[in-house]
């Protein structure tokens, strides 16, 4: 990141080094990424973005980093419908109730701007 490398760069899936952190579950990586500003609505060559890796590989420690860095964006919108339907399905009896305080806080927080 030091050396200023293209984060943003693709695969010949269209993934970004994002998806490939969160994929395999490299949560420091996905971390660091985010903290460089990585692209986290990125969609690869079958329309997925990180966040739909972490959760197909049921990264309840990744979707928490991606979820906690979503703007109030059209994908973002996508990506909360698919964060709730994860949530609400994951066997995690708190999740669900912990993404909704979440979603309140950062609703909140655009509201003081």
């Amino acid at each position: 990141m030091e050396h200023r490398v293209d984060i943003e760069f693709t695969d010949e899936n269209k993934r970004t080094v994002l998806h490939h952190a969160a994929q395999n579950g490299h949560e420091e990586a996905t971390r660091e990424l985010l903290r460089f500003e990585a692209d986290f609505s990125t969609l690869d060559r079958i329309g997925e973005t990180a966040f739909k890796k972490a959760e197909g590989r049921n990264d309840g420690g990744i979707v928490a980093i991606l979820s906690g860095r979503w703007k109030d964006t059209e994908a973002a919108t996508r990506q909360n419908c698919i964060l709730l339907k994860y949530a609400t399905g994951s066997g995690d009896d708190t999740l669900f109730e912990r993404v909704m305080l979440k979603r309140r806080s950062d609703a909140k927080l655009l509201t003081e701007r």
